[in-house]
């Protein structure tokens, strides 16, 4: 699987908290991620939790249990609108 957290700051040197989207709880926090739920799949941030930031950073979570099989990410797009 894939999953990836974003941070978003004002500032190059952070501070940088990374987060995911929580839908139970309708917020961003640290123990959450952003799952595309498959291949090839878009992943919408949550404005909330990365609001009127200027910078943004990301992590990606790649997860198996076999062995055998790597999750690869070929790029990451990401698309800004006001």
């Amino acid at each position: 699987s894939v999953r990836f957290q974003f941070a978003a700051s004002n500032s190059t040197s952070g501070p940088w908290t990374y987060t995911g989207w929580n839908p139970s709880t309708l917020s961003c926090d640290s123990s959450s991620y952003y799952d595309p739920g498959g291949p090839n799949l878009n992943v919408g941030l949550k404005a909330l939790c990365h609001k009127n930031l200027r910078y943004i950073r990301y992590k990606l979570y790649l997860d198996t249990t076999d062995q055998s099989v790597t999750p690869q990410v070929d790029r990451v797009i990401l698309n800004y609108a006001q």
